[in-house]
């Protein structure tokens, strides 16, 4: 199991690396959303690690704004979805509905609701542990 040092040093080396790569958040294309609600999780596996980076030109988009849209049980707000509006997720493939990591099933429930407001938000993991994974929604700019 990693340690927190080890996993904000991950972060930091991550968020370095896509500066310099000038790594932007993913936003899912039209097709990728509809694979998505066909159930279909190849759209989500390349959602670009940014680590501490937040790329020129997007800013962090609350998910906490969208609550009255995603339709999930109250008790996910402060564990699943994060209340600095991030994502918490498993990244291990074995966790379970009722632990407070997004499965994989979840994780696409909330990011399809996500899109379908605003089709133009984009998505980064911005910390990666051994089991589980927090993903940033960003918003550009102007949009």
């Amino acid at each position: 199991m990693m340690d927190l040092q080890t996993i904000i040093s991950l972060n930091k080396k991550a968020g370095k690396q896509a500066r310099e790569d000038d790594v932007e958040p993913k936003i899912l294309s039209y097709d990728e959303r509809n694979e998505l609600e066909e159930g279909n999780i190849e759209p989500i596996r390349s959602i670009p690690s940014l680590g501490t980076h937040i790329p020129s030109g997007w800013k962090k988009f609350n998910v906490n704004k969208l609550k009255d849209k995603l339709d999930v049980p109250d008790w996910w707000y402060g564990s699943k979805i994060l209340k600095g509006g991030g994502l918490w997720c498993d990244s291990s493939g074995l966790g379970a509905a009722d632990e407070p990591a997004l499965t994989v099933s979840q994780f696409v429930d909330v990011v399809s609701k996500l899109v379908k407001e605003n089709p133009h938000l984009g998505f980064g993991l911005y910390s990666t542990g051994q089991f589980q994974s927090g993903v940033r929604v960003y918003k550009k700019g102007g949009v």
